[in-house]
């Protein structure tokens, strides 16, 4: 019985091992519109592609904008990898817009060009693929220790401080000016940060569930533990007061009255 498209690429989607599955017509995997099909979903699927499609750079473009992971996964196929799409501008550009992180496999010429990296970095787009990771990590060196690119990347994702550099650490200063930018990095600060009061008062002040990672110092500091409560969001205020407040200060009464107003008005 003859398969449909989408039959086909299911048990593409699903075979494991080498080659191809039983009985497949090998055919297909030069069919422009069948592979443009396949990869929309499945991107790792263009490694089934035609040696001729591979290198026809006019369907790569395509199949780039179609699926940005398209540039990644076919840098794991000989085929398409030695054409130097990696190092191809516009093709890289297209990808990064789409998905971030497909910097990772860009040539270090493109890994060094600012316009391709804040464009890497810039998640404003809604239909942008977002992961976890930054795509700062796999930047230049001179452009993971740029301020202006740190500060972006910090803007539009929390992780990115998790990319930077221990030169960038040591300016205390400019760890500040980051904070103030994206308060959510502070648990993910190095433990020096997370004792300066300054910072942990920004941090708090945003969400008072980072009363959590601050050092036994601060979580012994009235006004810094008077904030968190105030600004509890939805972590129960009572649990913030119970585990994460010194225990001089859970017999402080004022703060004791508070947390009672507080879970009151609930």
């Amino acid at each position: 019985m003859e398969l449909n498209m989408q039959e086909l690429i299911d048990s593409l989607r699903d075979h494991i091992g080498e080659g191809l599955p039983d009985g497949f017509p090998s055919e297909v995997l030069d069919d422009e519109g069948f592979i443009f099909e396949a990869i929309g979903d499945y991107s790792w699927l263009i490694k089934y592609a035609s040696k001729r499609l591979l290198q026809d750079r006019e369907f790569i473009s395509k199949a780039i904008l179609k699926n940005p992971q398209v540039l990644v996964d076919g840098m794991n196929v000989p085929e398409f990898k030695e054409m130097g799409y990696h190092n191809d501008r516009i093709l890289v550009m297209d990808a990064v817009q789409g998905y971030g992180l497909a910097l990772s496999v860009a040539s270090d010429e493109l890994k060094a060009d600012r316009d391709i990296v804040m464009t890497a970095l810039d998640e404003s787009n809604p239909h942008k693929l977002v992961a976890a990771s930054s795509p700062l990590r796999y930047a230049s060196k001179e452009l993971r220790l740029n301020p202006e690119v740190i500060t972006f990347a910090v803007k539009n994702n929390t992780h990115a401080i998790e990319c930077l550099l221990e030169e960038s650490f040591k300016d205390r200063d400019f760890i500040l000016s980051l904070v103030k930018v994206n308060p959510a990095i502070y648990e993910m600060l190095p433990s020096q940060y997370r004792n300066d009061k300054e910072i942990t008062l920004i941090a708090v002040n945003y969400d008072g569930v980072y009363l959590c990672c601050a050092s036994n110092e601060l979580k012994d500091d009235k006004e810094v533990v008077e904030i968190a409560l105030r600004n509890h969001g939805s972590f129960d205020v009572r649990d913030l007061f119970e585990y994460y407040t010194s225990k001089r200060l859970q017999e402080d009464p004022e703060l004791q009255s508070l947390v009672d107003e507080i879970f009151g008005g609930f």
